[in-house]
């Protein structure tokens, strides 16, 4: 059974994928599977390699013939006809930007602006978009979980998915951000909102407020005020 674990870029989705993977020992495949370099991340940090696949359709369709649930993780927008259940990855957008600006640079060795990722002029389409689509728009058979939270209590959203997944209770599970930094450093750079959010200043912070205020606001990250 194929159960979407969605998220904008670079908000937790990879731990999230480990976790699963620990406490439940279920798999959790990605929509980029086909492409070798995409989990690598992945792959090095659970000390497994991950199935060949030919295409994101051969992915889909080898987690729909799983017997149990299979997690797929994706940055892709939501497709109206797909009722599939999702778990949908949320993070406050300020500190999401910031780490996909150092991921396309770092990883994708391109140039952007942050600006440029405030703004959806890269691949993902931008932060408030992807929100809306999974999160705002109140997208049947999807539960919502935060990033912060997820960092902060990891065996209560376990918990929340074996719930919505049909999943035994998760087993106890520990997973230090400063090992997965070890193993592959620039796509676990710092794990930190605190950090991410030092970073955007200035008429790039002016930016985002007016991109993405509304949104932040409706999910819950500022008040009206904010």
């Amino acid at each position: 059974m194929l159960i979407w674990l969605a998220s904008y870029p670079r908000s937790g989705n990879t731990f999230m994928r480990l976790l699963l993977s620990k406490a439940f020992d279920v798999p959790t495949w990605s929509y980029y599977d086909f492409d070798a370099k995409t989990d690598r991340a992945f792959e090095r940090a659970a000390g497994r390699d991950q199935p060949e696949f030919e295409s994101s359709a051969a992915v889909c369709e080898a987690a729909e013939a799983h017997p149990g649930p299979c997690f797929v993780k994706t940055h892709e927008l939501p497709d109206p006809d797909d009722t599939r259940p999702a778990v949908y990855l949320v993070r406050d957008g300020r500190a999401a930007v910031v780490s996909y600006w150092h991921y396309r640079q770092d990883l994708a060795g391109e140039s952007p602006s942050l600006a440029d990722v405030i703004e959806g002029r890269v691949w993902g389409s931008d932060w408030s978009t992807h929100v809306q689509a999974w999160m705002l728009s109140q997208r049947p058979n999807t539960l919502v979980l935060r990033y912060e939270s997820l960092v902060a209590d990891p065996h209560a959203a376990l918990a929340h998915i074996a719930a919505f997944a049909g999943l035994p209770p998760p087993a106890p599970t520990r997973l230090k951000f400063d090992a997965l930094h070890e193993v592959e450093p620039k796509f676990f750079r710092v794990g930190s909102n605190d950090a991410n959010l030092a970073e955007l200043r200035g008429d790039d912070l002016a930016l985002f407020s007016r991109c993405h205020g509304d949104a932040m606001r409706a999910a819950g990250y500022w008040t009206a005020g904010g």
